[in-house]
């Protein structure tokens, strides 16, 4: 079993990417609710949905040890260290685990939507560890869990992000 946890992009570019603006601020406080399309996840501050810090985990279909190698590894880590220039997200800490992964992400004004992005690097690793491994697919789990991180949480404000 392998642990791996580290920076996909430089952490200073990714911390250039958080500041909110002091009207997002205003807003997040308040934590008004979006009155726009509806999200296929949790409902969001609108406030933080332009450029939010995301905590994402995704996992491997039937929780199969897939990602306790170096090959998985440097696979992803690529792909998201590349992903913000081609789809505007930008992916921070990471823990990657046998069979599922942690990752705080957050986008760039003009990133693809969050679907999108996750949907892309699944499917790019997915024939990728198909191919080393043999995998049978499904590869990832469908759907994926997200929790939009503000300045007024309380595990943000215990240091428990």
């Amino acid at each position: 079993m392998t642990e791996v946890s580290g920076d996909a992009v430089p952490l200073t570019a990714f911390r250039q990417n958080l500041s909110l603006s002091k009207r997002a601020e205003e807003c997040a406080i308040r934590l008004r609710v979006p009155k726009s399309k509806p999200f296929r996840h949790l409902a969001h501050p609108s406030a933080l949905r332009d450029h939010p810090i995301v905590f994402l985990t995704c996992a491997i279909h039937q929780r199969r040890a897939l990602l306790a190698n170096d090959f998985a590894h440097q696979l992803l880590r690529g792909l998201w260290e590349r992903s913000g220039t081609m789809n505007g997200w930008y992916v921070g800490d990471y823990l990657l685990m046998p069979d599922h992964i942690h990752q705080f992400v957050r986008p760039a004004s003009d990133a693809d939507d969050m679907w999108r992005w996750v949907k892309m690097w699944k499917s790019v690793s997915s024939r990728e560890l198909k191919r080393e491994f043999g995998a049978e697919p499904p590869v990832w789990q469908e759907d994926y869990f997200d929790r939009f991180c503000d300045r007024t949480s309380p595990t943000r404000r215990s240091g428990h992000t």
